[in-house]
Order: structure tokens, then sequence, then C-alpha cells
């Protein structure tokens, strides 16, 4: 009984990570509208959580965007999946410090990823079909401003967890493990 109620729980989690994401695009203009809280989300999981049930979590969710997405099905769901992925292992088996920098410079990774991964599927989709492939001169302006605001978001909601966590327990360190 505790697993199912487990799994409802994450169930519902994703669905509310896929609405906030849904939600921010729409409801916010520039510079916050540019936030990818699914992979903010999927990478203070990848900090916090430490388990490789992140990635299956990062199927799931970009799944979800896949349905909702306009460009050709498979895209978001391989950049999205393969940036997690990579993230994760590059978080647990070779930046092994859990510092307030590096969480910065592994969210930016893992947006960097994915917008990569979602570039080069993009163009070859448009190479094998008769896709177009707009102009990426506007393109690199809101990619960047998604790495800084999706890196602040999550630096951001850590500092808020590492103040809180250092409040409860002032004397005793906590480590995240795997």
């Amino acid at each position: 009984m505790r697993a199912f109620i487990r799994f409802l729980f994450s169930i519902a989690l994703f669905g509310l990570v896929f609405l906030a994401h849904i939600a921010v695009r729409y409801i916010f203009s520039l510079p916050l509208g540019t936030v990818n809280v699914t992979l903010a989300a999927l990478s203070i999981m990848v900090i916090f959580a430490g388990r490789g049930s992140v990635v299956w979590a990062s199927f799931f969710i970009h799944f979800l965007l896949e349905l909702w997405s306009s460009i050709p099905f498979g895209i978001v769901l391989f950049s999205g999946t393969m940036s997690v992925l990579l993230t994760y292992w590059l978080f647990h088996f070779v930046l092994t410090n859990r510092s307030w920098y590096l969480t910065l410079a592994v969210t930016a990774f893992c947006v960097l990823l994915y917008r990569a991964l979602f570039l080069f599927a993009l163009l070859g989709s448009a190479l094998t079909r008769e896709g177009e492939f707009r102009s990426l001169d506007s393109a690199w302006l809101l990619y960047g401003w998604e790495i800084v605001t999706t890196s602040a978001l999550v630096h951001i909601v850590y500092g808020g967890v590492e103040a809180w966590r250092r409040l409860l327990h002032p004397r005793r360190t906590i480590t995240w493990t795997v």
C-alpha cells in the first residue's frame, strides 16, 4: 500500500511540474517566462534525491511535454531525458562536491546540454524530412535567458533548503548521499 501511495504521489508531483512549466511559459513575460521549470525541478531532484529514478521522472515529464509540443515527436523526450541522465552522471560520479557553485554549474550544464541536443535533433529532423529549420538569431538570446533564469531559480531553492537545514540542525552536518 505504501508503494502505491508513493507512486500516486510521484504521478501527482510530475503532473504539477508539467502544469507549472506550461503556466510559467504562458503567464510570464520574457525574463521570467524563460524559466525551464521542468529542468529546474529535475536538477533539484538530482541534487537532493540522488537516485537514478530521476531519469525515469525526466522521461515521464518530458513525455507529457512532448504530447503538448508542436515539434516532431521525440525531440523533447530525447533531449530532456539524455540531458538529465548526463547531468545525473556528472553530478554524482565526477563532481561529487555539494556546493552552491556546483549546483549553478550543473544546472547551467543541464540546460545547455538540453538546448544543444534539442537543436541537433531538430536540425536532424529538418534534414531528414521536408521540415523547416528557423534561423537561430533570436534563439541564442532566449536560450541564454533560459540558462540564467533556471540556474538562478535552482540556486535560490538550494540556498533556501540549505539555510533551513542549518537552522534545524546547526551542529550536525547532513550529507546528501546517493
